[in-house]
């Protein structure tokens, strides 16, 4: 047993030392396998398809004609993940109703290439009742289409910032009028005076506490939408257009008044 014990210790270091000699062996030089040597050659991209714009086009027309909020959800966040919520999808869609009328969408057309940008394309939907909607739609160089319309990101903005410019018109609180005036990409605000001036043409035109507003439609690739601002002046319909002008995830009000 005590030659066993002295011998073990023995035998130990000797399979140790084998095993550093084996590590600093450096390996030979190992060939490329045919599978590896052929990943090396460049692959021609494969061309987008647009048929699957047209079938992402169809299916966000479907969610319109039945107002689904949840599935438009679903669409939303595969582009903005995690960013909104049904009330601004319900926003959303109810713009999209407006547009369209109402009807049952009978057609989806490609409209090409939204100019200056590579990966955001037009398709049409078009309504029985003849009218039509504009959709982008973002591509993935694989071939995969996204729902990046503007309505949908900026709707429920757009709600939101009338609702405090009426509310201010109706207050009469120029800051907050001064707050909500888009002039520019800059960011400035609008002066206090100008604001001032601006309550002072609503004063003119209407009786304050009659001012409503209905959205009306949208154009460009980047969302400008339509706004017609509705009241009356002693009994009688008054109307105002403006426009809520979006851009890098902001809105602001573009006010023919207030330039």
């Amino acid at each position: 047993m005590k030659r066993i014990l002295w011998v073990a210790p023995v035998i130990c270091l000797f399979l140790a030392a084998c095993g550093a000699e084996e590590a600093l062996e450096v390996p030979p030089e190992i060939p490329q396998s045919s599978l590896e040597a052929e990943a090396e050659v460049p692959v021609e991209e494969t061309p987008i398809v647009f048929e699957e714009g047209v079938t992402l086009a169809g299916h966000v027309g479907r969610l319109i004609e039945n107002q689904d909020s949840e599935g438009l959800l679903d669409l939303a966040d595969e582009m903005w993940p995690d960013y909104f919520d049904t009330e601004a999808m319900k926003a959303a869609l109810a713009d999209y109703r407006m547009v369209l009328g109402g009807g049952r969408i009978v057609a989806v057309t490609e409209g090409g290439r939204v100019p200056a940008a590579q990966d955001l394309f037009y398709y049409q939907l078009v309504s029985e009742e003849g009218s039509s909607l504009t959709l982008v739609l973002k591509a993935t160089e694989e071939g995969r289409y996204y729902l990046a319309d503007p309505v949908v990101f900026y709707s429920g903005f757009k709600n939101r910032l009338m609702h405090r410019y009426l509310e201010a018109l109706k207050a009469r609180d120029v800051e907050a009028i001064a707050r909500a005036v888009y002039l520019d990409e800059t960011g400035k605000t609008y002066p206090l005076d100008k604001a001032g001036n601006l309550l002072g043409r609503y004063e003119e035109t209407f009786d304050l506490e009659t001012l409503a507003w209905e959205f009306t439609g949208h154009f460009g690739p980047y969302g400008e939408f339509l706004i017609e601002i509705t009241g009356s002046r002693e009994g009688v319909p008054r109307v105002h257009e403006i426009t809520v002008v979006t851009g890098d995830g902001q809105v602001g009000l573009r006010d023919p008044w207030a330039d």
